[in-house]
């Protein structure tokens, strides 16, 4: 089966990009974040239960978006394996990584979305499922223990750099090739999540999650990849970030216990109104932050990459709020609480959307600039809000919003 649909990434680098830039020189704090906040387990190095020379998942939906979170995307056709059959909006907010945002201060980095492996246990938690995020630096190990997983009905998402893979999903047949593509080069960065449903005796079969044309199909075999791309993919990843292992995957399961949405709230409140780690800013604080750089650069924002860059994260910014204030209104019409909330964000949405209107002039002026600072500001003030109205709900009955 060929879609006629061309690979396309929306992808932004998470916190753990940034914690790589802004703390280059401390890796013990790096580290003690990796560690602590994605409940890494190292996996053991003997796996003598024999496996299929070949395998593959027979129930596992392939969906393809154009405009989501390939971590939610992932999230959502594993969750269906298990029964667990919900909207793509939901998975988005059950993860959440779409209500946050960062800064760095001296970097320049500001980032529309948060870490999502945070998002990812708080959401299988709520949906009755077990995570588990495992490592090693054992490139044999890695593979033997992928295989296995599969072998034993499990669809496994994979992060990973997503430029090496690319060749091999527009070779596949599945895709259209972009005019006049050519191979991203070895530098290149896309950080990405995709899930794996098939192997054979030197290869790996996986599931796109981002695409220009949406899809859903089922019963494909997926995209053939060879296992030392793989293992090129995942490690460059992992280099990149600077996570203190080479190689990772995560698997999730049928669980007896399912949570209420108290940590949902709890985590998405905690993204909208943020926090600060040094130089690194998060939710409303790094609009805040940005909202005083866009001031201080002044005039300079004028510089085409400057300006381009502030058009394209002002965009992501305006959908995502849309997104997030819909997905409230039309899911929890009647938690006013919810609905409050939701106003908050949409008028957060209308201010991007009024930047992006300043933005579009020919030259940026004093006054146009003061505007784009101050819209920000108010936008972190909106989200704020939407923010403390989130923790406040997570500590509400739960039978009025699960």
């Amino acid at each position: 089966m060929k879609f006629k649909s061309q690979l396309t990434f929306i992808v932004f680098a998470t916190i753990i990009g940034v914690l790589s830039i802004s703390c280059q020189d401390n890796n013990r704090y790096r580290n003690q974040y990796f560690t602590e906040v994605y409940q890494p387990v190292q996996i053991a190095q003997t796996l003598n239960e024999p496996i299929p020379e070949e395998f593959n998942i027979q129930d596992v939906p392939w969906y393809c978006y154009q405009k989501n979170n390939c971590q939610a995307v992932s999230l959502q056709m594993i969750a269906e394996k298990f029964g667990i059959n919900l909207p793509i909006d939901y998975f988005n907010f059950l993860v959440g990584n779409t209500f946050g945002a960062m800064y760095t201060k001296g970097a320049g980095n500001f980032m529309p979305n948060s870490d999502p492996e945070p998002g990812l246990i708080v959401a299988a938690q709520h949906l009755g499922l077990s995570r588990k995020y495992l490592y090693t630096d054992d490139s044999s190990v890695f593979l033997k223990t992928l295989r296995h997983y599969i072998a034993q009905e499990l669809p496994v998402r994979i992060p990973w750099n997503a430029a090496p893979a690319m060749k091999y999903a527009i070779e596949s047949g599945y895709f259209e090739a972009p005019a006049n593509w050519k191979e991203p080069s070895k530098s290149s960065f896309i950080p990405h999540s995709i899930v794996f449903v098939g192997y054979d005796s030197s290869s790996f079969y996986y599931y796109e999650t981002i695409a220009t044309n949406e899809f859903a199909a089922h019963g494909e075999k997926g995209i053939r990849i060879p296992d030392q791309i793989v293992l090129e993919a995942i490690n460059s990843l992992s280099s990149r970030y600077g996570l203190p292992w080479k190689y990772m995957l995560t698997v999730f399961n049928k669980d007896s216990s399912k949570t209420s949405l108290s940590p949902v709230w709890e985590r998405n409140g905690k993204e909208l109104i943020g926090n600060q780690f040094g130089p690194t800013y998060t939710g409303s604080l790094a609009l805040f932050a940005f909202s005083s750089a866009i001031r201080k650069e002044g005039l300079k924002m004028n510089n085409p990459i400057k300006r381009n860059a502030l058009l394209r994260i002002t965009k992501t910014l305006s959908e995502e709020r849309l997104k997030n204030a819909n997905f409230l209104i039309h899911t929890f019409k009647t938690i006013t609480e919810i609905q409050n909330a939701a106003q908050y964000l949409h008028a957060s949405n209308q201010n991007y959307e009024k930047i992006i209107i300043v933005l579009e002039n020919p030259e940026l002026d004093e006054k146009s600039i003061d505007q784009i600072s101050t819209l920000f500001k108010e936008s972190g003030d909106y989200e704020k809000n939407a923010g403390d109205i989130f923790l406040t709900i997570s500590k509400m009955n739960q039978d009025l919003i699960k």
